[in-house]
């Protein structure tokens, strides 16, 4: 054991002598997470959907409507009010009060920008059935005092109603204005019963903002940091210092741990660095099991790691060690979910993604980090990783040679 703690201590110790590497491990990620964080941060934190109303019919049950959409979560912008091209608009015919009272058919037209986020839009359509539903209940209240009152033009005959409001205002007994007022108070009471729903402790939506691009970073950088430890083994096999290893006191698997454990160290720091960032830059919640998320951070760490000494038993040249390097972490970081949420991509994506360490990784990030999962909803996620380094582990011992 202290073989292989002398030798993690050199391999930890080695790569932070190197300015580009502080730089690449360390201070990159913070702008790939910038870019990332601010690119995919979505309409749902926070930001309304705008809907632009079109009112040709300037009657009091029109801007009964347009009031009564400050209840939902959109944002209504009049037309005459609006100096850019409106997303989505909403457009109120003429004539549609004196249809509504009249008891006449009546179309309103929701007219959507090409391109526009279908999110939004979905939002915005509910927020007009759920307004439209509840001036047209105000009409039906209404009709019904008239009919109870048993004023002329409107009246019940079992299942069947004879006559509407217009007519009530024509014979004179109501006025408009009476009309208008009646609508407002009924319209202005509180609710009895009123529905609300919310996620019952674990979130069902995709990650965006922050909350995905830390853990993305994270894991592609931890990821990239490990790629290139193994391609630093690469070099000393071409340069002939790991047959000087079979001269030392010190077993094959002494050397092979010790460099593993070296590696987990550097990943670790990197680990708890991201996540600092995330919390007190970035001001992002980590979930509420540092357990489970550190079971998916060593996990995956033992599972990079035990990859990047796989990696570094491919290949005994330098020449193109660099190029595959590199595209072979963006690869795995692309695929697995670090770049954009992996659930906007097509299905067989999706799948893909889950034969490398990085998609684990992240689909373990996030129960935790945006789910708000707990230890027991990871373990599998930990089991794979753990899977997956132990066969790289196995492979690169049977093929590096120390003597």
């Amino acid at each position: 054991m202290r073989n292989i703690l002398k030798i993690a201590y050199y391999a930890f110790r080695l790569p932070l002598k190197s300015r580009s590497v502080v730089i690449w491990s360390f201070v990159m990620p913070i702008g790939f997470m910038l870019v990332f964080g601010v690119t995919f941060t979505g309409g749902s934190q926070g930001m309304k959907a705008q809907l632009v109303v079109d009112d040709h019919d300037k009657g009091f049950l029109s801007k009964a409507l347009v009031s009564e959409f400050g209840r939902e979560n959109i944002h209504v912008v009049l037309k005459d009010t609006l100096k850019a091209a409106p997303v989505r608009t909403l457009e109120i015919p003429s004539g549609f009060t004196d249809s509504v009272i009249s008891r006449k058919r009546v179309d309103l037209r929701i007219a959507t920008r090409k391109g526009a986020d279908t999110r939004a839009s979905k939002a915005v359509s509910v927020a007009v059935y759920k307004s439209l539903f509840r001036v047209l209940v105000g009409t039906v209240s209404i009709e019904l005092s008239a009919i109870d009152r048993g004023l002329r033009g409107i009246s019940l005959d079992g299942d069947t109603l004879s006559g509407n409001l217009r007519l009530v205002v024509d014979s004179g007994a109501m006025s408009i204005g009476e009309l208008e007022a009646r609508c407002d108070s009924i319209l202005s009471l509180k609710p009895i019963a009123t529905v609300r729903s919310s996620f019952a402790g674990k979130a069902a939506r995709i990650p965006e903002g922050f909350e995905g691009s830390v853990p993305g970073s994270l894991v592609m950088f931890v990821l990239m940091t490990m790629i290139f430890s193994g391609e630093a083994l690469v070099l000393e096999r071409s340069r002939g210092i790991t047959r000087r290893y079979g001269y030392t006191p010190v077993s094959k698997s002494e050397i092979i741990l010790g460099k593993l454990l070296g590696r987990g160290y550097l990943a670790g720091l990197q680990s708890i660095f991201f996540l600092a960032v995330g919390v007190f830059v970035f001001r992002i919640a980590i979930g509420n099991s540092p357990l489970g998320l550190a079971l998916v951070i060593i996990s995956f760490i033992f599972a990079v790691g035990a990859f990047s000494l796989f990696f570094g038993s491919l290949f005994k040249q330098m020449e193109t060690v660099s190029s595959i390097a590199i595209i072979t972490s963006l690869s795995m970081a692309a695929l697995g979910g670090c770049w954009w949420p992996i659930e906007i991509v097509p299905r067989p994506l999706q799948v893909i993604a889950f034969l490398f360490p990085t998609g684990w990784a992240m689909n373990g990030f996030n129960k935790i980090i945006s789910f708000g999962y707990g230890v027991g909803d990871v373990y599998v996620n930990a089991l794979v990783l753990t899977a997956m380094g132990a066969f790289f582990l196995c492979v690169a011992q049977r093929r590096l040679n120390f003597k």
